[in-house]
């Protein structure tokens, strides 16, 4: 259904799991890992697909051309841990079953054209320890996630976001948030924050920036 590089698999074999890219459960040889990265594919992810995957903890397409939105039938994937789509060509707003995944660990949506909101209800996936968004269209202000309490890895720069840093996100280094018009910190302090201490605090981030 998409086209890209010439995958080598042999669609007439009794089993996928010799199949380049493909990594199976040994026990009963269904498949629990698939890794096409920079393999050159392009198009649409077909639906029908994911369904048969039931058992499938990590989808790794990143590094492709692929595009389109994803289709609703990846919620199929209950027991899905990883999910690596970064440098695609993905668009519109994140859908709403994505949240629902909760099993979810590394979630990568980076460098893509993925536009709107961030939504409030990835602070169902409690254990989150990677959440890179960076280098999409996403706009309006950061959701708290409050509940994300196993977050390691985090990054939004390079959005249309605005508004302040909620203060669970605060503990990630500046660069987590660049290119967006967002404030307080580890950036400069919010103009609607106390005023007194407004220059102050622009002085010792910039000095802080060059020293770095």
């Amino acid at each position: 259904a998409v086209r890209g590089r010439t995958l080598l698999w042999n669609a007439t074999a009794p089993s996928p799991c010799a199949w380049p890219g493909v990594q199976c459960d040994v026990a009963d040889a269904s498949v629990v890992e698939l890794h096409l990265p920079a393999f050159a594919l392009f198009g649409e992810l077909p639906a029908g697909v994911f369904p048969a995957l039931k058992n499938l903890h990590t989808l790794s397409l990143r590094f492709n051309s692929l595009s389109g939105t994803l289709p609703a039938d990846l919620s199929a994937c209950t027991a899905l841990r990883n999910l690596f789509l970064q440098q695609n060509h993905f668009s519109g707003e994140v859908p709403a079953f994505l949240s629902g995944m909760t099993g979810l660990v590394r979630l990568n949506l980076a460098s893509n054209n993925f536009s709107g909101p961030i939504p409030a209800r990835f602070g169902n996936l409690t254990r989150l320890r990677t959440l890179f968004l960076e280098n999409n269209r996403f706009n309006g202000s950061l959701p708290s996630f409050e509940e994300l309490n196993e977050l390691a890895q985090f990054n939004v720069s390079y959005n249309m976001l605005n508004g302040s840093v909620p203060k669970k996100l605060q503990t990630f280094g500046e660069d987590s948030f660049l290119g967006n018009t967002l404030c307080g910190k580890p950036l400069a302090i919010c103009p609607w924050d106390d005023g007194g201490g407004e220059s102050g605090a622009n002085g010792n981030s910039n000095s802080s920036g060059v020293g770095g």
